[in-house]
């Protein structure tokens, strides 16, 4: 039977890298060119989050089975529309040409990341912070909120994978 191959945790950690030496240049970029329906989508998206959110809240636990798909839906929605916001089509290309957001999306699910009210109550308020930043057309603060965003996700995948995954 065929089998699936066990993500590295080498492999996480570079599509990370990845990540944070593009994604905050592009967020810094879609500060200056973002549009109120691109606006809108984030917004929504952080509005799905926060729905999540408040059903861990109730639960106490973590996000399993269909809600954990569709944080990752949202995840990858939000850094999706970011990017194509950033209106730099050789960026959007790479990004999209290279799926790092659904390797790395995939990988999370492989090893098991637990996304509980802690992780997604972070998630959502950097979230919620770049969308004011990309509002407020402040590229910097977008760039900065961005790049610990990554950081953040960086070290609860490492948290994550401690037990699961043998560098």
């Amino acid at each position: 039977g065929a089998s699936v191959r066990q993500p590295q945790l080498e492999e996480i950690l570079e599509l990370y890298e990845f990540r944070r030496a593009l994604e905050p240049f592009a967020a810094q970029k879609a500060a200056q060119f973002i549009t109120a329906p691109e606006l809108g989508v984030l917004k929504e998206v952080c509005a799905r989050q926060h729905d999540l959110a408040e059903t861990l809240r109730q639960s106490s636990g973590h996000l399993q089975n269909d809600e954990l798909m569709q944080w990752f839906h949202h995840e990858e929605r939000f850094h999706n529309t970011l990017i194509s916001a950033a209106r730099n089509s050789h960026f959007d290309r790479t990004i999209r040409n290279s799926r790092v957001l659904t390797q790395l999306f995939h990988c999370h699910q492989t090893i098991g990341l637990k996304v509980n009210l802690s992780v997604a109550a972070r998630t959502w308020g950097i979230h919620l912070r770049i969308v004011g930043a990309l509002e407020s057309r402040n590229a910097d603060l977008a760039g900065s909120l961005m790049r610990t965003a990554l950081e953040q996700g960086a070290q609860q995948t490492l948290l994550s994978s401690s037990n699961a995954l043998r560098p």
